[in-house]
């Protein structure tokens, strides 16, 4: 449930223009021992952190 939160709070942070905020989140749970699903999901939030903040590595993640 935990990682659940963790998603919305950093899908929330992107679409109200806080993507630094978006990426730590992201990030974070990146560190942990994931599901391919849930690998998935928190890369495609990093990606679209780095995409909002205008950096060019959103498209190599």
């Amino acid at each position: 449930m935990e990682i659940f939160v963790i998603q919305n709070e950093s899908m929330h942070m992107c679409e109200t223009d806080r993507a630094t905020e978006s990426l730590y989140l992201a990030r974070g749970v990146l560190e942990q021992e994931l599901s391919p699903r849930l690998s998935s999901l928190f890369h495609l939030r990093e990606a679209r952190a780095l995409a909002r903040r205008g950096e060019n590595d959103a498209k190599q993640v």
